[in-house]
Order: structure tokens, then C-alpha cells, then sequence
């Protein structure tokens, strides 16, 4: 199953356990949103919602 894992860098352990999901899930993808925390990882709501947009077109049946 595709999936797309979206975290914030500085949203710890939360940011390491997704890597880890990454690696292990064989079709997952990470997109590090660098300098983010736990509150701020959708806002701004840029380049979350275009990740999340690209993703649906791709995957899309």
C-alpha cells in the first residue's frame, strides 16, 4: 500500500520513528519538513499540502 509518512524534523521521537516506518514499510515515502515540530507541522500548510496533492494524483485509481 502507498503510503506517505509527513513529519516535522524537529517533532522528536515522532520525526525518527517515521524514518524508521519508512525503511520498513516497503512502498512508503517520508517527506521531512525540516524545522518543523509537532505543533507546526501543518502550518504553514505549504509543502505539506502540495506533497499530500502530488501523492493522490500519483496514486490515484
Amino acid at each position: 500500500m502507498p503510503t506517505l509518512l509527513l513529519a516535522g524534523t524537529r517533532d522528536q521521537p515522532r520525526f525518527e520513528h517515521n524514518k524508521v516506518m519508512a525503511r520498513t514499510m516497503p512502498h512508503a515515502r517520508l517527506v521531512p519538513l525540516v524545522d518543523r515540530t509537532h505543533g507546526s507541522t501543518l502550518f504553514p500548510i505549504e509543502p505539506g499540502a502540495t506533497q499530500i496533492a502530488q501523492f493522490l494524483d500519483r496514486h490515484d485509481r
